[in-house]
């Protein structure tokens, strides 16, 4: 799970995080990220790829929040996916 925040529904987290603790599996990881808010700002009927992700093409939703999320992300699974190489091709 990546996201707990999020700035515009702050009683989200609040659910999030019970969900999290009342989940059967007990080592789901959460990233505690705050959402970057800017899903009405693709186009989902020709999406565009980039570096970050999808484009965001609504130029009134700033999309630093969800570069810094990629970089977060990034580095997140770099480091689950470096940790079973090497279990598994030592």
């Amino acid at each position: 799970m990546r996201y707990l925040g999020c700035k515009s529904r702050p009683d989200w987290a609040g659910g999030r995080k019970q969900s999290l603790s009342e989940h059967p599996i007990k080592d789901i990881r959460c990233l505690g990220m705050d959402e970057s808010e800017v899903f009405k700002g693709a186009n989902w009927q020709n999406p565009v790829i980039t570096k970050y992700g999808i484009e965001i093409m609504n130029r009134n939703m700033p999309d630093g929040k969800y570069k810094e999320n990629y970089h977060i992300l990034k580095k997140h699974l770099t480091g689950i996916f470096s940790r079973v190489q090497e279990r598994h091709y030592p």
